[in-house]
């Protein structure tokens, strides 16, 4: 998601992660409930963080040699 630019379908996140909308389900309710993201439209979703998009693309390689693709 921080690859793209403001909202976002949650299809697309599925489909970049290889799983299904389902199993992506309850991982986007506890965003939503932290405030970490927020439902702009059914199946769409933003950064509700303010410069959150922008903290992870800096950290991006941190962030994948720690956690993995």
């Amino acid at each position: 998601m921080s690859e793209e630019r403001d909202v976002v379908a949650m299809s697309a996140i599925a489909e970049r992660l290889g799983k299904t909308t389902g199993y992506l389900s309850p991982y986007r309710r506890q965003l939503i409930a932290r405030q970490v993201i927020e439902q702009t439209a059914p199946g769409y979703v933003t950064f509700s963080i303010p410069f959150m998009r922008e903290f992870l693309q800096e950290r991006r390689g941190a962030i994948l040699a720690r956690y993995g693709e």
